[in-house]
């Protein structure tokens, strides 16, 4: 993912005040949190515009007037634990994060969404295949989520550019019962 032009940075800003969206705080947030870094990567360049990009399972990620709207309107304190139904491309609850204590997301398909990018992913490996491992049992690493087997645990890059964990017509998080900072194992293979 690339580094954000400050200039750039600095027309956003603008255009979010130029929406109608004035709460500072909120606009301080979507300052601080790279959306770039949340929108799917073949949608980088649009991610500094105000529309909604195309995740994933037919959610969106949702604009960004409309998520500062949604913090300004839900005033975030840091002591605040704040639960976010619906977690998409998790960047919204990342730019909530930075106004309040901790969120916690909940998506609907009980993926488990990890904190290894992609390029890290390939660092990892190098032109090798992968082997990622999660609770005792080894995952195949699937390039779309119809390439899944129903019921059986895989890997995936999801629309987040991460390393994801899902079932195809399940849950990941009840199929390998794992849990919040649950130990992903990458290693190359054979």
């Amino acid at each position: 993912m690339s580094d954000i032009d400050p200039a750039r940075l600095m027309r956003f800003i603008l255009e979010m005040r130029q929406t109608g969206v004035t709460d500072a705080r909120a606009l301080s947030a979507l300052e601080r949190t790279p959306r770039t870094h949340y929108a799917p990567e073949h949608l980088e360049g649009l991610a500094l515009d105000d529309i909604a990009l195309p995740l994933s399972h037919a959610q969106a990620m949702t604009k960004p007037s409309t998520i500062a709207r949604m913090i300004a309107a839900l005033e975030p304190q840091p002591g605040d634990v704040i639960l976010e139904v619906g977690t998409g491309s998790g960047y919204q609850a990342a730019a909530i994060a930075t106004l309040a204590n901790k969120v916690i997301t909940v998506d609907r398909f009980g993926n488990l969404i990890t904190s290894i990018p992609a390029a890290r992913l390939e660092a990892l490996t190098g032109s090798g295949a992968a082997v990622v491992e999660l609770s005792g049992r080894v995952l195949s690493i699937v390039g779309s989520y119809a390439e899944g087997d129903e019921g059986i645990p895989a890997a995936i890059v999801g629309s987040t550019g991460r390393l994801e964990v899902f079932v195809k017509a399940g849950s990941a998080r009840d199929a390998l019962a794992a849990a919040r900072g649950a130990t992903v194992w990458v290693r190359r293979g054979a």
